[in-house]
């Protein structure tokens, strides 16, 4: 059957994504399955535990063989993203970037800068000079916006905002 995500699967996620692990999501037995094509399951996936939409799904069978091998070629990538550590110029043209994105521009907002917290899950702190005009609508925005400027899909990411420092 179409059984999904269970229990014991989405609590092995969310451990996974609390400690900063990467996750790639295996869905074994497809050869099995029957009415329902990839992309339209990984959105089932997605409506059971939103959370998914970040990291990679792949559809495998061990009968078949089909993209044990393949799948078996993402970890070492995935392992790479996990310890990247971004150099502060690379941090600056990503703040360029987020600064520039038509939901920050349309508030009027401007982050001052991006700090990169190597602690797992990667942490990303934005300066702001009133951390009051941020909600956690905007946080959840500078984490999926980090995450594709970033290239960290299947790397657990938080965003968080603090009153910028004087100088």
């Amino acid at each position: 059957g179409l059984d999904g995500l269970r229990e014991d699967d989405e609590r092995v996620m969310e451990f996974c994504i609390e400690e900063g692990k990467a996750v790639i999501l295996l869905v074994n037995k497809w050869d099995l399955v029957k009415g329902i094509d990839e992309p339209k399951y990984k959105e089932l996936l997605i409506k059971k535990m939103a959370a998914v939409r970040n990291f990679p799904v792949i559809f495998t069978s061990c009968k078949t063989r089909k993209n044990i091998i393949s799948s078996l070629g993402r970890i070492r990538p995935l392992y790479e993203k996990v310890r990247k550590i971004y150099s502060p110029n690379e941090l600056e043209e990503v703040l360029g970037k987020l600064n520039n994105s038509p939901e920050i521009r349309n508030r009027r907002l401007k982050f001052e800068y991006l700090k990169q917290d190597p602690a797992r899950p990667r942490l990303f702190t934005l300066g702001i000079k009133n951390p009051k005009l941020t909600n956690e609508n905007l946080r959840r925005y500078a984490e999926n916006f980090l995450r594709t400027a970033c290239d960290f899909e299947g790397v657990p990411i938080k965003a968080s905002f603090e009153k910028r420092a004087k100088k």
